[in-house]
């Protein structure tokens, strides 16, 4: 049986350097928004606390340049 951290490795997303950010850029154009808090309040309310601290780092890396 696989490990609890080896379980957790598989399901933590993998992001696509390159991609994601046009994907992040493309779906936040689409709902009006324009900056990393506008983006980071619509994802918590949708994950709550759910909300992996790496995906929120990249919001704010992206909408940063």
């Amino acid at each position: 049986m696989p490990s609890r951290a080896s379980c957790r490795e598989r399901t933590r997303p993998q992001y696509r350097v390159g991609e994601d950010e046009d994907d992040l850029r493309l779906l936040a154009s689409e709902l009006g928004l324009a900056a990393a808090d506008e983006v980071l309040a619509v994802a918590e309310k949708t994950f709550g606390d759910r909300l992996d601290p790496a995906a929120r780092f990249f919001v704010e890396e992206v909408f940063a340049t």
